[in-house]
């Protein structure tokens, strides 16, 4: 089955109330400064090659950004991903539950100084934990309760400000609330390290609103997503090239999934997900491409729900 319930779902269809920031980071020291001294906490990023490069700018720091999460140009890029999803009940070990695959399109828009929007559309699915073939039926490890899985698809929208990002506000939800940041650079032997953090939070429906009570996680459903990204500093510096190589990885701290029927029961999943984002549909894996694309077949060109 279908769902528009993904690891970062909830976030993704944002609305409502958002409290949006910018984490600036410390300066990193270069190799002329010798073992044990810091660079001054001041907007700048500090290659250990030597390199200082001025992230205040943030003209510049907000280019970063696109062309580690998209590219500059406004064409698509595509990110394969491959992800374990974990449980984890309350005073319990983590339990590998899914394998999961997929990829995301991103779409980056100029608006003017310092000024981007970033459109995006994501599908996953759940698989088995070793092989990673999607399941439809599944047991839970974790109570015994035979499930159906619902994978999903889901869209996400962010401004990009001089001085913060900002999850563009839907109707789909109007009781959540995000924070949202991202950090100036950083550098380390001759790589750029950026990251992204999508911290809310939603009413969930009443429990009476749920055929099956066991889907029901509770009156408040919680969803973090924390990703880095990471690409070559002498590609980031070179505004000739519209698409950039990067290399990305997610954890992520949720409610329950309503299919994996835990109820109220005290605990959580997480997410370890990797990637390397594509310039072309053919850097996608076969199967993944595959099976979206029979699934949705507007997915290539559908932006929004």
């Amino acid at each position: 089955m279908k769902s528009t319930w993904s690891r970062r779902g909830a976030l993704r269809l944002l609305a409502g109330a958002v409290v949006a920031r910018s984490a600036h980071g410390a300066g990193k020291p270069s190799a002329a400064d010798g073992a044990g001294k810091r660079a001054a906490i001041d907007g700048a990023a500090r290659d250990t090659a030597g390199a200082t490069i001025d992230f205040a700018n943030a003209e510049l720091r907000n280019r970063v950004y696109v062309q580690l999460r998209a590219r500059t140009d406004g064409a698509p890029t595509y990110m394969p991903y491959r992800a374990t999803l974990y449980g984890r009940l309350e005073g319990r070990p983590a339990v590998p539950l899914f394998q999961v695959n997929g990829f995301s399109i991103a779409r980056a828009t100029k608006l003017g100084p310092a000024r981007w929007r970033l459109d995006g559309v994501e599908a996953g699915y759940y698989g088995d934990p070793e092989t990673g073939e999607p399941l439809e039926q599944w047991t839970n490890p974790l109570n015994g309760r035979e499930c159906r899985v619902k994978h999903y698809r889901s869209f996400q929208h962010l401004d990009l400000f001089p001085d913060r990002i900002a999850p563009v506000v839907q109707p789909h939800w109007p009781a959540m609330q995000v924070t949202a940041s991202m950090g100036t650079p950083s550098q380390f032997n001759g790589q750029v390290w950026m990251h992204e953090d999508l911290i809310g939070s939603m009413p969930n429906r009443p429990k009476e609103s749920f055929a099956d009570v066991s889907e029901y996680a509770g009156p408040t459903l919680a969803a973090s997503s924390l990703a880095t990204f990471s690409a070559a500093v002498s590609d980031v510096l070179d505004e000739r090239r519209a698409f950039v190589p990067t290399m990305f990885s997610y954890q992520t701290m949720n409610s329950w999934r309503p299919f994996m029927r835990m109820g109220e029961t005290p605990g959580m999943i997480a997410f370890r997900m990797f990637g390397a984002k594509a310039e072309t549909l053919d850097g996608v894996p076969k199967s993944s491409r595959e099976r979206v694309l029979a699934d949705y077949p507007d997915f290539l060109t559908r932006t929004a729900s």
